[in-house]
């Protein structure tokens, strides 16, 4: 169950003013799911159950992150994420900008440079800060959707 049910018009309009024109994020207009475990290093180590949603503009010029849920335990349950969040490609990797939760308190906005594997399909936050939250760590594996081609 996605916790954003207007995420995906959200992204749609967002993605349409603006998109990172240098950026490419082929196949254009499709929609990927990736699934795994990203860890909350808070005061002590809270893993989660994570499902995001990422959705190409129609150009490929741009991508975002429309839907996402954490669950497990109830502190994963209680972590919400502001949707969308833009993406833009960066050698290696993406940058989620603006990224912004709540979880016990207020996590960002913040800009989250996350890698890229291209063959393996996954993106990997190698201990980012998420501000007063703690840091993200862990890796989400696609498990729906075209290859993905992201090129700054």
């Amino acid at each position: 169950m996605w916790k954003s049910a207007t995420a995906a018009m959200a992204a749609a309009l967002t993605l349409a003013a603006h998109p990172a024109a240098a950026d490419t994020f082929s196949p254009a207009n499709s929609t990927a799911v990736f699934e795994g475990t990203l860890t909350i290093l808070y005061t002590h180590p809270i893993p989660c159950a994570v499902t995001m949603e990422i959705q190409t503009n129609s150009a490929g010029t741009g991508a975002a992150i429309v839907a996402g849920d954490f669950n497990g335990s109830l502190a994963c349950t209680l972590f919400d994420m502001t949707l969308p969040f833009q993406l833009d490609a960066i050698g290696g990797g993406m940058i989620i900008q603006s990224f912004q939760a709540s979880w016990l308190t207020s996590c960002g906005p913040i800009h989250l440079a996350v890698e890229w594997d291209a063959s393996a399909q996954a993106i990997t936050f190698d201990n980012q800060s998420i501000g007063r939250c703690g840091l993200i760590d862990g890796t989400l594996v696609k498990t729906s959707g075209p290859t993905l081609t992201i090129a700054p």
